[in-house]
């Protein structure tokens, strides 16, 4: 789909480094220098890849790594949390992470909305008041 692209070369070779990257027994640090610093996108997807996989199965182990380099930390932090967000569920998520979470219930409402209420589509005719009302009408204001 993107093979036309004159950056999708590099953007493939470093996903593939990032994939190679969590077999390996270097610490992490070694591995994420070697991805880039994450201040332009490509970075910071293969880090917080690179993070997802080499801990898919702990979450806080992931994102300990993801913003514990030298580069744009937050962004790699942030993308890492929600590829392992989607992957592991918010069950997968340690509770301390979700223990005093500002605005905890607003966000548990939205993320519940999007996954199990929103019954419209772009092009279908079913309309949901309480979506509208939610969601579309106020960002039209």
């Amino acid at each position: 789909m993107f093979g036309g692209n004159e950056y999708w070369t590099g953007f493939e070779n470093l996903m593939n480094m990032a994939v190679d990257l969590v077999g390996n027994n270097d610490d992490d640090g070694a591995n994420i220098i070697k991805l880039g610093e994450g201040w332009v996108g490509h970075e910071t997807i293969a880090i917080a890849v690179y993070c997802a996989l080499r801990y898919e199965h702990d979450f806080s182990r992931a994102i300990i790594a993801a913003v514990n380099h030298d580069g744009d930390s937050d962004s790699t932090g942030a993308v890492c949390g929600n590829i392992l967000g989607a992957y592991l569920g918010l069950e997968g998520i340690d509770p301390r992470w979700k223990k005093n979470l500002e605005l905890y219930d607003t966000i548990m409402e939205i993320g519940t909305d999007l996954c199990d209420h929103c019954h419209m589509e772009g092009n279908g005719d079913y309309e949901d008041p309480d979506w509208l009302r939610k969601y579309v009408n106020i960002a039209q204001k």
